[in-house]
């Protein structure tokens, strides 16, 4: 019986030694990612990208000039309202009432919002209050400056300003004739381009000037013995017409 259990537990123990003696198996490590040359530094250290909140702007190439060495020549027509003194005392509505005008303004741009150029006007006036029979002429020119707002869009609005001289004539029974100075000529608008070449669009004007040359009797009544100059106005509006090379 002891014998028995003696070679039960000598086989035990031979059985054991070899399961003491293995160890349990590793698990498998994942690989790490792999680098290329364009993720390295110069130190050969792997450089991690920085995220940024705000991309690269292109680069744009600047707006065409559509103005500069543009010529355009304009033509515009409407109604015109004298107010104010003619001369001294003697209102223009006493000599003569409102009428038609017609502009002409060639201008040559100079740059990508300004023109300049030169403007001719005449006007044809009704009969005024005192003088049932007068009718009365008046043309005037001289150089203006135009600005242009915006640049290469169908709808361009401007505002011009511009000085000259004037000549009006007063007939009734006999001539009056007046030389007067504008010097002041402020005008807005804008034109819609139809196409390339064609635009037309509206304007609205005022006009300030004084007669600085003045007929040896008054139209109606008498002049006053403090014979001076004073400044008249004009305010006209219509529509206008302009032609323009090269094109837009």
């Amino acid at each position: 019986m002891r014998l028995a259990v003696a070679l039960f537990a000598v086989s035990g123990i031979l059985v054991a030694l070899p399961a003491r003696g293995q160890s349990l198996p590793e698990p498998p490590m994942s690989a790490p990612p792999e680098t290329t040359s364009a993720d390295k530094d110069a130190d050969g250290l792997v450089a991690t990208p920085i995220a940024t909140d705000e991309a690269e702007s292109p680069d744009l190439p600047p707006a065409r000039d559509t103005l500069g060495g543009r010529f355009a020549i304009s033509v515009g027509g409407g109604i015109v309202v004298p107010f104010g003194p003619l001369e001294s005392e003697i209102p223009w509505h006493d000599t003569t009432g409102h009428g038609l005008g017609i502009d002409l303004e060639p201008a040559v741009g100079v740059s990508r919002s300004v023109m300049v150029g030169v403007w001719l006007g005449a006007s044809s006036l009704g009969r005024g209050d005192l003088c049932q029979d007068c009718s009365t002429l008046t043309a005037a020119g001289g150089p203006l400056l135009r600005v242009h707002l915006v640049q290469g869009l169908k709808l361009d609005p401007w505002a011009s300003v511009g000085v000259g001289l004037r000549s009006i004539r007063v007939s009734a029974d006999e001539r009056f004739d007046y030389l007067g100075l504008d010097w002041m000529r402020a005008t807005l608008g804008a034109d819609w381009y139809a196409s390339p070449h064609i635009a037309v669009g509206p304007f609205v004007q005022l006009l300030a000037g004084a007669s600085v040359i003045r007929p040896q009797s008054s139209p109606v009544d008498e002049r006053p013995f403090d014979d001076r100059g004073s400044v008249y106005w004009m305010f006209s509006s219509g529509l206008r017409l302009t032609l323009a090379a090269p094109a837009r």
